[in-house]
């Protein structure tokens, strides 16, 4: 990924998006520091138990649709990120 972006124009943002084997803290860094957003579709042990945490509140015209938004450090990461679930 880091090669594909050195070639990128340096002001573009990017998204990028990937599924759990880029849900890695080392990565989410240096986009971050990149300024680069990111999506990462991940299963994750003990979930249930962080979504019961949560405030979820209804989507406008999706009936029957929740979502929520968060913070949340793992015990690898430097500091806590952002998540959104629906």
């Amino acid at each position: 990924m880091k090669p594909l972006v050195l070639k990128l124009p340096q002001q573009m943002r990017i998204v990028f998006r990937g599924d759990s084997g880029y849900f890695v803290g080392e990565l989410l860094e240096w986009l971050d520091a990149k300024g680069h957003g990111y999506l990462i579709k991940v299963k994750l042990k003990g979930l249930a138990v962080l979504m019961d945490q949560q405030s979820w509140r209804p989507i406008s015209n999706c009936p029957d649709w929740q979502q929520c938004e968060f913070t949340h450090q793992f015990g690898s990461w430097s500091q806590s990120r952002r998540f959104v679930a629906g």
